[in-house]
């Protein structure tokens, strides 16, 4: 008996394998597809070996990166120029100082604060009645210079009719106008009033209104320097005025950022005649120090990382992702070499990280003597700065220099991880044309057992009919 094929896209099978012979063609061909696809799983492993490398290298690149992040930001005179600045009494002011600060102790006397004028119109009853018919009200922001004089430094006029000169209206015109000044309505119980509040201390930031038209909008006038004047003055513009080490200074902000070089004062609270208190300005060590560990963990992070990628394990006789690697040897030589040389102090003499309370450990590793660290940072004879923020020889800027080049396109590690990504795409192509011979190969054995199943048949058949007629021949003799 025959047997029939169907075919699919991929490989002809037999509707029922083997049963005209009797063999067994699925377990045949898949025992046979078994060795043929051997390259196919050593192209594989290798392609999962490479991408595994891929990954550990961009691990090793991102520790490098927080490396050279961390020696950027003791690099610099200015890193190690970090000042703190502090006051005795906190209710007086705040303070902040930067690295332009220089350390010392100064006195300050607070006399007055500066602050932003406050004025308001008289009352209406309504907020959203139209006040007067056609008109103007040009408000302006500057300074009154003597009784007589206003020195403007901006302006804006609106203009008013029956149908936006609600107080409603007005409140709503000065706040859209960007005219440096803010409007709220406030009612006192019986009436509501429009109050305009500089956006601005300081004798600057005063306010002059005047009016134009229907006479309802005089209620809006305001001028100290002779004009009409209708609304009334709650809060004067003053400027703030205080002593340092009694030096006279005034501000127009409650915010001082160029009374002492690098420091900003932020007066709170005035101190009353002849009472000071003290704002300090130091050296920030905490900020350094911490600065400084961050350097010796990122390169404790990337030495851990280098040496656990590399060990091989000689009682599992297992090796290790990087084990061998020479890029990876590379580095690690590169690294060592950076912290290990002597600085050259240009007299003559050498120093070392160890001078800083940077000692270099057995695996190689850095451990920071904080203590001895912040001993040598105080210790003006010694400047200690220098060994880590001189160009192209300093531990800071060189470590900084060294991993820039290591991690760039043209670097080192770009080259070898190119190299995978190259290797991997190369691997891909050969398993899409292995597996496409495979493909052919197994058709190829299906149609083969095929034509073997349907000979067997044949025969068995013709075995059968010879068999029969043996039979029919040997009765008829007999």
């Amino acid at each position: 008996m025959a047997t029939t094929v169907s075919s699919t896209s991929s490989s002809p099978t037999l509707s029922a394998p083997g049963i005209g012979s009797g063999l067994d063609v699925t377990s045949l061909v898949s025992k046979l597809m078994e060795v043929e696809q051997q390259p196919v799983t050593a192209l594989n492993k290798k392609q999962s070996s490479y991408q595994s490398q891929l990954s550990a290298y961009g691990s090793l690149k991102s520790a490098l990166s927080s490396l050279q992040t961390a020696a950027q930001a003791i690099s610099t005179s200015a890193s190690f120029s970090v000042t703190k600045a502090s006051v005795a009494d906190s209710s007086i002011l705040s303070t902040t100082s930067s690295s332009s600060a220089a350390a010392g102790n100064y006195n300050i006397e607070v006399t007055t604060l500066a602050k932003a004028q406050k004025i308001a119109s008289s009352g209406v009853s309504s907020t959203s009645t139209a006040i007067g018919g056609t008109g103007s009200l040009t408000l302006k922001v500057g300074t009154y210079t003597d009784a007589t004089h206003f020195s403007e430094s901006s302006s804006v006029t609106l203009n008013l009719d029956s149908s936006n000169s609600s107080l409603s209206s007005i409140q709503s015109a000065i706040n859209n106008a960007n005219a440096g000044v803010t409007a709220a309505i406030v009612n006192d119980g019986s009436t509501n009033r429009l109050v305009l509040t500089s956006k601005d201390t300081g004798t600057n930031h005063a306010i002059q209104i005047s009016t134009t038209g229907d006479s309802a909008y005089s209620m809006f006038n305001y001028d100290q320097a002779g004009g009409a004047t209708s609304m009334t003055q709650s809060v004067a513009a003053t400027d703030a005025s205080f002593k340092i080490d009694n030096i006279a200074i005034t501000k127009h902000s409650n915010t001082v950022t160029d009374a002492i070089e690098g420091v900003t004062l932020n007066l709170a609270k005035t101190t009353g005649t002849g009472v000071t208190t003290q704002v300090t300005v130091a050296q920030d060590t905490s900020t350094i120090t911490n600065n400084v560990q961050a350097f010796v963990s990122a390169y404790n992070k990337v030495v851990s990382s280098i040496s656990s990628s590399s060990a091989y394990n000689s009682t599992t006789q297992t090796a290790s992702i990087f084990t061998g690697d020479a890029t990876v040897r590379t580095i690690q030589q590169t690294l060592s070499k950076v912290v290990s040389t002597a600085f050259d102090n240009g007299d003559g003499s050498k120093s070392y990280l160890s001078n800083a309370g940077i000692s270099v450990q057995k695996d190689g590793t850095l451990a920071l003597d904080t203590t001895k660290f912040q001993k040598a940072l105080a210790d003006p004879s010694q400047d200690i700065k220098k060994i880590f923020v001189t160009a192209s020889t300093g531990y800071a800027a060189k470590m900084n220099s060294v991993v820039g080049d290591l991690v760039s396109s043209s670097g080192i590690l770009s080259s070898r991880t190119a190299g995978l990504d190259r290797s991997i795409k190369d691997i891909s192509s050969q398993l899409t044309a292995v597996n496409n011979r495979l493909a052919l190969v197994e058709k190829n054995y299906y149609s083969q057992f095929n034509a073997l199943d349907s000979a067997l048949a044949s025969m068995n058949s013709t075995s059968s009919y010879l068999t029969q007629q043996l039979k029919s021949l040997t009765s008829s003799s007999s």
